[in-house]
């Protein structure tokens, strides 16, 4: 083989890396502008989602409210929240303060 094989050689690797380099540096700055804008739609998109599915948990929890409204038919048994004990339990100070008065209920069976 000679000289002037090489010398070619050379020269074409030369162009192939030279070319390579051209082609990448020309192509760095737009795929670098794509991906930021595809970051921007990304997070614009993602805010939109949130503030729908944010919008859909409120409406949620109303129709849940009205629904328990609706179909909560339990009545509360307890007779401290009737208020009759209220009354009997809670004995008023002259100052003003409320004193709790422990109240024992006999039931008799019949």
């Amino acid at each position: 083989m000679s000289d002037k094989y090489f010398t070619r050689l050379a020269y074409s690797s030369l162009f192939i890396s030279t070319v390579a380099l051209v082609v990448i540096i020309a192509t760095i700055p737009p795929l670098l502008n794509a991906v930021e804008n595809e970051r921007e739609f990304l997070e614009s998109r993602s805010l939109e989602l949130q503030e729908k599915s944010n919008a859909l948990w409120e409406n949620l929890e109303v129709l849940r409210n009205v629904a328990r409204s609706l179909y909560e038919t339990r009545n509360t048994r307890s007779v401290w929240h009737s208020g009759k004990c209220r009354d009997l339990c809670e004995d008023r100070n002259k100052d003003g303060s409320a004193a709790v008065i422990t109240v024992a209920l006999s039931f008799t069976a019949g």
